[in-house]
């Protein structure tokens, strides 16, 4: 079954044009970098400069932000709901 991990409609272009992506992985790291290796488009877009993932993101387990968990180190388990939102930027 895995864990699926969900990207707006706007950003549904990264992944081909599904707002979904279903995965078995350990980690939410394991599960980016899955995404990323699945989809290599999103990799400019989720990643930065030094291999991080892109502080323009917010990422959320089961609606709860993974950086009040433990990060990109936050276990994942099957049925969990990843989901990668853009901060909104601009002046």
């Amino acid at each position: 079954m895995g864990a699926t991990i969900r990207l707006p409609g706007s950003l549904k272009f990264w992944i081909g044009g599904s707002e979904e992506v279903n995965c078995e992985c350990g980690t939410v790291r394991e599960c980016i970098d899955y995404l990323s290796e699945t989809h290599p488009d999103s990799r400019a877009r989720l990643f930065d400069e030094q291999g991080e993932v892109s502080s323009l993101l917010m990422i959320f387990l089961n609606g709860e932000n993974v950086r009040h968990l433990d990060g990109l180190a936050t276990s994942v388990k099957d049925g969990d709901q990843l989901a990668i939102i853009p901060l909104a930027v601009g002046g």
